[in-house]
């Protein structure tokens, strides 16, 4: 009885594109929301290329500004592109939740090497667990691990955010200075509006246009309270073009 074995081919696998995966039982990349527990739901994270809004069920709330606050963190801690739009926008990307360490751990990503990079983000991590108190009555729960797996798992594609650390200001211009953060602020709505609308547009399709580069990482475009107050008077042909 003859046997042989298959022969595997030794070329590497391609390189993802920066802090996306493949999960599996999908062929589609796919970006992390910023919250474990959310890429848990949807089964990996949001599909690269996707377009999606967030509504909260209360209109009191703040839940669906919550899930964008992680969605631009996590996109700044991996390196991605990234464009918000609103009132204040860069205001409010500095009020966004930002990694253990705060300042300590964005003074390391000054460093190149994505190894070491990496360490000093585990090990800032490391610290604020064993510094950490919680309630008693939540001490005996396991940390929360995603069901999530993958064969090709990029080091930048998930962060464990600390909710009350924000983004450095260093993070913040070293982002801006790489071309890797745009931030358009909305005047006020009596104000020029169709001008408002072109300056819209126009820069979304000049991020669009820089990430059509092979080397380019990823983008992620945050248009906050779309359809508000604050974007002016509703016109649905405007706003199907910005989406």
């Amino acid at each position: 009885m003859s046997s042989f074995k298959r022969r595997v081919p030794t070329t590497p696998a391609c390189a993802l594109p920066q802090g996306t995966i493949v999960p599996p039982g999908t062929p589609h990349l796919h970006l992390s929301t910023g919250s474990a527990a959310l890429d848990d739901v949807l089964g990996g994270g949001l599909p690269l290329g996707s377009s999606n809004l967030v509504l909260s069920s209360d209109p009191h709330t703040a839940y669906a500004d919550v899930v964008l606050r992680y969605y631009v963190a996590q996109g700044l801690a991996s390196g991605q592109g990234v464009l918000v739009v609103g009132r204040r926008a860069r205001e409010w990307v500095g009020d966004c939740m930002w990694l253990p360490g705060g300042a300590a751990a964005a003074a390391g990503e000054d460093d190149e090497d994505e190894g070491e990079v990496a360490g000093n983000e585990e090990e800032a991590k490391g610290e604020a667990r064993g510094g950490e108190r919680i309630a008693w009555r939540y001490e005996g729960m396991k940390k929360f691990e995603t069901s999530v797996r993958a064969s090709s798992v990029s080091s930048c594609y998930l962060s464990t955010f600390d909710l009350t650390q924000r983004v450095p200001p260093s993070v913040l211009e070293r982002a801006e200075r790489k071309g890797l953060l745009g931030v358009v602020e909305l005047d006020e709505p009596e104000e020029d509006e169709q001008g408002q609308w072109e300056r819209v547009l126009g820069a979304i399709r000049d991020a669009v246009q820089a990430i059509k580069s092979p080397d380019a990482p990823p983008l992620r475009v945050a248009l906050r309270n779309l359809c508000s107050f604050e974007w002016g008077e509703y016109d649905s042909t405007k706003y199907m073009q910005v989406i």
